[in-house]
């Protein structure tokens, strides 16, 4: 009796450990497949047109106000939707951030027609938060899955791209069998 009990608990832990593996590799494959969609159909784009983020509006001959396209806001949304790798939690946020920068351009005053202004907010990669995302993108390969915690359907996951010193955080939310991303960020 023992010795069966024995058994069932070692089969116990073995399927419990192969699991916890594919899992692992699921969220791998999840983090560089996102990884490398990005270098090659966002990143590079040659038709940014496709969606326009901000739309300026003539408030005078001499004057123009910025705010967002939430159009292209959705239009660029819906691209990122069409990847499968985005929660609707990400996007969701990607929204708001967009919404946010709205709330500061409605409230600027006007500017020259002519001009043109930085807009804070805009000057960065938006899906990896970072001003050099080639740091990244350049070097998929030589990350590493360094830690994944796991609980029901959430998931948190460290990425570690030693060579670059970048050390990204991901958390997932899996539906219908498949991790999608909640949330990129970085870790010291």
């Amino acid at each position: 009796m023992k010795k069966i009990s024995f058994i069932i608990f070692f089969i116990g832990i073995s399927l419990n450990i192969r699991a916890q593996h594919t899992i692992q590799d699921s969220i791998k494959h999840s983090i560089i497949g996102l990884l490398k969609w990005h270098k090659v159909n966002h990143l590079h784009d040659p038709s940014p047109k496709r969606y326009t983020l901000i739309k300026e509006l003539a408030v005078s001959k001499k004057l123009k106000k910025r705010v967002v396209n939430k159009v292209g806001v959705e239009r660029y949304l819906d691209f990122l939707r069409s990847s499968t790798f985005f929660s609707e939690t990400y996007l969701n946020n990607l929204r708001g951030y967009f919404y946010e920068i709205d709330k500061i351009l409605i409230t600027s005053p006007p500017v020259s027609i002519g001009s043109i202004v930085k807009i804070d907010g805009l000057g960065l990669d938006f899906i990896l938060q970072s001003f050099e995302p080639e740091q990244i993108l350049d070097h998929i390969d030589e990350g590493e899955l360094e830690e994944v915690l796991i609980m029901e359907n959430k998931a948190i996951a460290k990425f570690n791209i030693s060579t670059t010193y970048t050390k990204m955080l991901f958390t997932f939310t899996k539906e219908n069998g498949v991790w999608l991303i909640d949330y990129i960020g970085y870790y010291h």
